[in-house]
């Protein structure tokens, strides 16, 4: 269980760690079963500052927005694909107005998802067949 490493972690520890989960329950959602796919297939958009589920969102064909930060670390092959088949916003105001354009123009969105999607598989050597 995550949260019981967080507790042992020095730089982490319990105090830490049960603040950070609770500013989480506040403040949004935290999904801790696993089996996330579910989820995924029923959000509308993934907004995240880590590359984590990338690949395993692009097949729901929603949005992906990406808090970039400095120092980030050195991507791979398919790392560097997917980063261009998502958004990417260094702060909330670019963030917001992604998500204004993303409502107004949903179609030219699923176009991009698509043009990405197929390349990655092929890099990966999955098969070539519909996902969504």
């Amino acid at each position: 269980d995550l949260k019981e490493v967080l507790y042992k972690d020095k730089k982490f520890g319990k105090d830490f760690c049960e603040k950070y989960y609770k500013t989480w329950k506040e403040t949004g959602q935290i999904y801790d079963s696993g089996n996330y796919f579910e989820l995924f297939i029923n959000s509308d958009l993934l907004i995240t500052d880590c590359d984590s589920f990338l690949l395993e969102y692009m097949p729901t064909l929603n949005p992906i927005i990406r808090f970039e930060r400095n120092g980030s670390t050195k991507l791979s092959k398919i790392g560097k694909l997917i980063i261009e088949g998502i958004y990417g916003v260094k702060n909330v105001d670019e963030c917001e107005r992604l998500i204004k354009y993303l409502l107004s123009d949903r179609l030219n969105f699923i176009r991009k998802q698509e043009k990405y999607i197929k390349p990655i598989l092929h890099t990966l050597e999955l098969p070539n067949t519909e996902i969504w």
